[in-house]
C-alpha cells in the first residue's frame, strides 16, 4: 500500500497525526484536480474538504484493496460531479482565471515559464473528460487502471481517451504556437 493508506490506517487506529499527513500530502493535488471540473478555486477547496470529511464520517469504506490516492480522488469527483449536477452547468478548466488571495502564489503563477503557460492553455481549450485524464496521469503520476477508476471507464476506455487525449493536447498546444523536436 501507499503511504497514504498507512497514514490512514493510523488515522483509523486513533492517531490523528496519520490525518494531518494525508491533507498535507493530498489537499494541494486533490484542489488542483477538482478544480479541473469546477473552474472555481473556492468551490474545489470546499469539494476537497468534503472528500476530507467523508474519510471521518464514513471510515470503514475504504478496503485498503486499492491505492489510497485513487479512493480519496474518486470520492472527490464524485463530489465535484455532484455538485456540478446540482448547479446545472459544466464549464472546463481554466487555471489562468483562478482568484488567489496569497501574494506569493500570485508571484509564483506571473514567473511560470512560457511553456507551462501555453500547456494551461491549452488543457483549458480540450475536452474537459481529456483534461481530467491527462491531469490524473501526468500530474498526479497514477496508473491508467488508477485513473480508471476514479473516471468510472474500463481499461480499453482510458487507453483511447489518452490516446485522443494527447492528440487533442497536441492539436491545442500547436495553436498556441508552442514547438517542439520531433525525434
Amino acid at each position: 500500500m501507499d503511504n497514504g493508506a498507512s497514514s490512514y490506517r493510523r488515522f483509523l487506529d486513533g492517531d490523528q497525526s496519520g490525518f494531518d499527513e494525508l491533507i498535507i500530502a493530498y489537499r494541494e493535488p486533490l484542489i488542483c484536480f477538482i478544480n479541473g471540473f469546477l473552474n472555481n478555486l473556492s468551490e474545489s477547496e470546499d469539494v476537497a474538504e468534503e472528500a476530507f470529511m467523508e474519510l471521518i464520517v464514513h471510515p470503514h469504506r475504504y478496503s485498503f484493496r486499492s491505492s489510497f490516492k485513487t479512493y480519496l480522488f474518486s470520492i472527490a469527483r464524485n463530489k465535484a460531479v455532484d455538485r456540478i449536477r446540482r448547479e446545472k452547468r459544466y464549464s472546463s478548466a481554466q487555471i489562468d482565471d483562478m482568484e488567489l488571495e496569497d501574494k506569493e502564489k500570485i508571484e509564483q503563477i506571473i514567473f511560470k515559464e512560457e511553456n507551462s503557460q501555453m500547456l494551461r492553455r491549452a488543457m483549458a481549450r480540450i475536452n474537459p473528460e481529456y483534461a481530467a485524464l491527462l491531469r490524473l496521469l501526468f500530474f498526479e503520476d497514477m496508473t491508467s487502471d488508477q485513473a480508471a477508476k476514479i473516471l468510472k471507464k474500463s481499461k480499453r476506455q482510458i487507453a483511447n481517451l489518452t490516446y485522443r487525449a494527447k492528440i487533442s493536447l497536441r492539436r491545442a498546444l500547436e495553436e498556441e504556437g508552442f514547438s517542439y523536436e520531433k525525434s
